[in-house]
């Protein structure tokens, strides 16, 4: 399994691969929970752990994704995805561990010992290897970044929004973060009524997502550019290209 399978900057796949998991780890919980004593060893075998244990490894990768990715935006919060891909890992061993000593009061002692994490190709790895991350040094002024859905960060390159269609009538992002530790404010401004934006302003201390849709109501009746104004508070601003794509 690598990190790389899911798209941490397109199509919003990731966290949807991982929203998914997490709703169907939290039901197998509520169901375990409701169970009575003498039903819950067979369950958790049988739906609880594995379900429970594709969520954390999915988690896992995923953030460790994330982090490599922050980490080279220069991210604040790249640090904070550092630290939980550490605690992921461990979750990882500690369920386990679970599984092997304490389940049915030690039954099943090293059923779980099996390397699951670090594959790089058929054979297993010798032990569970933590996904690389990456640390970064935060300066303490505040400096603003912007990324949007599927594109480099700026500083750094031209922001363009992946094309809005009246089809799939998608919606997309912007991530307004930080690259220091004193927060800042920003304001959104769009160049066209029929841009709309989740948020106009806020303030961030590690980012800020933004969520922009077309009210097609309004849009043009052929191919139309806008645009999107991100500013600081006295500070830079950039601009993100907005394409909607109408036959």
């Amino acid at each position: 399994w690598s990190s790389d399978v899911c798209s941490s900057d397109l199509y919003n796949e990731a966290d949807t691969v991982l929203a998914d998991w997490k709703a169907i780890a939290d039901k197998a919980e509520r169901i375990y929970d409701s169970l009575p004593e003498n039903a819950k060893d067979a369950f958790f075998e049988l739906v609880l752990f594995p379900t429970k244990a594709c969520y954390q490894l999915n988690e896992l990768y995923i953030t460790a994704g994330k982090n490599r990715l922050y980490a080279a935006q220069g991210r604040a919060s790249a640090n904070d995805l550092a630290a939980h891909t550490k605690a992921l890992f461990q979750a990882d061993a500690d369920l386990s561990d679970f599984y092997n000593h304490a389940l049915a009061h030690g039954k099943w002692d090293h059923m779980m010992d099996q390397t699951h994490i670090g594959y790089t190709n058929w054979q297993e790895p010798p032990t569970n290897a933590m996904p690389s991350v990456k640390e970064i040094e935060v300066p303490e002024a505040a400096e603003m970044g912007v990324s949007t859905e599927g594109s480099v960060a700026w500083p750094g390159g031209e922001l363009v929004l992946p094309e809005f269609d009246p089809f799939n009538q998608p919606r997309r992002y912007i991530d307004v973060f930080n690259r220091g530790r004193a927060s800042f404010e920003f304001s959104a401004t769009a160049s066209a009524p029929w841009i709309v934006l989740s948020t106009a302003r806020g303030k961030v201390e590690k980012e800020q997502r933004i969520w922009v849709s077309i009210d097609w109501r309004q849009a043009p009746q052929r191919p139309g550019n806008g645009y999107i104004r991100i500013a600081r508070g006295g500070g830079d601003s950039v601009t993100v290209r907005v394409i909607a794509f109408i036959p």
